[in-house]
Parts: structure tokens; sequence; C-alpha cells
């Protein structure tokens, strides 16, 4: 509520309270939100490596990233019980397994690097290299696809 402040004739202060606007019936554009989550996502990504570079200077790269694997496994167990999702099929676990895994031989040459190395050299070199490896034109699965519907955009 909003106050709105009047002088009475005879000196008093009135005040009274003026209902705010109900942001209940209102969205957010898609423009906003897509900037918005982009922020949060590069804020998550960025405090995530800073952190796994900086544990992996006091301990072992390989152990900074198992660590982080159990304890994403965890949360991805329980949030998975929580709301009830099917067990994935085995093609999935398969595929799914050797993600993880190039994931984590990704994380623990980074995180070797960030801990070797200056971090301010090491990240935005590594970014530049993981960009230019690999282009979703290139994909062979892609190729026929339109550009909209690329199954290794999402």
């Amino acid at each position: 509520m909003m106050p709105l402040c009047f002088l009475l004739p005879n000196s008093k202060l009135l005040i009274k309270y003026k209902e705010s606007p109900s942001f209940k019936d209102t969205t957010m554009s898609r423009d906003l939100a897509t900037v918005i989550f982009g922020l949060a996502a590069s804020l998550c990504w960025g405090s995530g490596d800073f952190n796994g570079g900086l544990a992996s200077r006091r301990s072992n790269a390989s152990s900074v990233v198992i660590a982080a694997y159990a304890v994403g496994f965890v949360l991805l167990v329980t949030l998975a019980l929580l709301w009830k999702e099917p067990f994935p099929s085995p093609r999935d676990m398969l595929w799914g397994g050797l993600a993880g895994l190039a994931g984590a031989i990704g994380l623990i040459s980074f995180y070797s690097a960030l801990s070797i190395g200056r971090m301010g050299i090491a990240a935005p070199v590594s970014a530049v290299l993981t960009s230019s490896v690999y282009s979703q034109k290139d994909c062979p699965i892609c190729s026929n696809w339109p550009a909209s519907s690329w199954p290794c955009s999402r």
C-alpha cells in the first residue's frame, strides 16, 4: 500500500493508504525472461567454474568432480522421487552415462587447467576452444534437419 499524505486545515496530517497495483495478472515478456534466465545461468556456470577451480587448487581435480557429481546425483534422485518421474529406458541411461563420462573428463581437464594456471587465462581460452571445436552445422545427425529443430540444439 502506498501512503497518501494530506494536510488538513487544522494543521493535522491525514495519511490515507492507496492500494498498489496488483501484479497477479501480469506476465513477463519473453524477451525479458530470456535475458534474466540467461544472466542467471551465466552466473551459476561462472560461479561453479570459479569455485571448482578454487577447490581443485586445494585438492585433486578428480576428487572435486566426483564430489560434485555425487551431490548432483543425490539431488537428481531426490527430485525424481518427489516429482514421481518415470525411470528412464536403458537406451537413455546409456546415452546419459556416456554424456556424464564425457562431461566428467572435460571437467577434470578444465579444473586441472584452472588449478595449475591463471584462471583469467585458462577460462577464456577453454571457452573459445570449446566453441570453435564443434558446430551444429557439422553434426552428422543434424545436417539434414531444418535449423529450428536440430536435436543437438536443445
